[in-house]
């Protein structure tokens, strides 16, 4: 089996049922699908990338709480761009597209900072290729966390907007405050 089809296969598989899966749901609510899916692309590339090429190292270097806070943090500063944004506000705007990619982006990092996956990846990195692992990581993300989006696309066009967004910024601010709690 190839180093891009091995690194797609774990990821992929490591995603399911993840929590970045109910995050990029959550995120489909009342937002544009494509701009929720370009937010995890980045965060995908940055997270495989941060995986691969820093490899196992990584996980021995950074201190386990150091990366719950950051993640903590991040949770919590999304689930305010989660409130701050307007039920009624254009989605097409070019600011309500750049702070729907960023809201993704940012949530998605802090979900996976750590995580399971970024470990899978960084240890089949040690050991294969890093630039293939990061690619076939990165579609593995993707792909697992784009199942998600379509599921929210089709489960939330009949919920109240306000009604959705109170509701994930909930789960975001109870994410961010469990991974604080986790690093005292």
């Amino acid at each position: 089996m190839s180093t891009l089809a091995l690194a797609f296969g774990v990821v992929f598989l490591a995603e399911l049922g993840d929590k970045s899966q109910l995050v990029a749901l959550s995120l489909t609510a009342r937002r544009p699908a494509g701009k929720v899916l370009l937010g995890l692309f980045f965060a995908a590339l940055v997270l495989q990338g941060l995986s691969a090429g820093v490899g196992a190292a990584v996980a021995t270097a950074v201190p386990v709480t150091a990366v719950a806070v950051v993640a903590g943090l991040g949770f919590l500063l999304a689930a305010g761009m989660v409130l701050r944004s307007s039920d009624d506000s254009d989605v097409s705007t070019p600011r309500r597209v750049r702070s729907t990619v960023l809201l993704a982006f940012v949530t998605l990092l802090a979900a996976e900072l750590g995580d399971k996956t970024m470990i899978a990846t960084a240890a089949l990195a040690a050991k294969q290729q890093p630039v293939l692992v990061w690619l076939g990581g990165t579609a593995g993300f993707v792909a697992a966390d784009a199942l998600a989006v379509l599921v929210g696309v089709r489960l939330f066009r009949r919920l109240p907007v306000a009604a959705v967004r109170r509701g994930t910024a909930a789960l975001l601010a109870v994410l961010g405050v469990l991974l604080l709690l986790s690093a005292l």
